[in-house]
């Protein structure tokens, strides 16, 4: 079965800004884990607590999302190809409804990506993933519904 999967915004979409009123903020995970060795392909998770969530995935420290994961669904799939030095770091991630494309959730609490080789922290923003384009290596696979 192959990904569905769009951008749903323009390009120029950035992080979105705290509001009065947010949606609870997504879970975020690594798979097949916080550690990994260069080469590996990596998946981030983020779910959220209803279906129809678009999810947008963050480096931290970068405003402009590495990607956007639709069709609408409880989880959003974003995968890593081939893991690079400048892929270790935090990465956080948002999801918005399309009925209400203007409120967005609260951000995850950041996962913590250790390419191996590095330490915690050994990342520096010299290093992370250029800005504002989106590396070609990273990819939204798709959403789903369940676990």
């Amino acid at each position: 079965m192959s990904p569905h999967c769009r951008n749903l915004l323009p390009e120029t979409l950035h992080l979105p800004e705290p509001q009065a009123e947010m949606y609870p903020k997504p879970t975020i995970s690594l798979s097949p884990g916080r550690l990994t060795a260069l080469g590996q392909d990596v998946t981030v998770r983020c779910r959220a607590g209803h279906r129809d969530a678009r999810f947008s995935l963050f480096k931290v420290g970068d405003r402009t999302p590495l990607g956007r994961a639709q069709p609408a669904g409880v989880v959003g799939e974003f995968l890593i190809h081939s893991v690079r030095r400048g892929d270790g770091g935090s990465y956080t991630c948002y999801y918005h409804y399309a009925t209400d494309p203007f409120t967005w959730s609260e951000p995850s609490d950041p996962v913590e990506l250790v390419v191996a080789g590095e330490g915690p922290g050994s990342v520096s923003r010299a290093q992370g993933l250029p800005n504002p384009h989106r590396p070609s290596h990273i990819n939204p696979t798709h959403t789903r519904e369940g676990p």
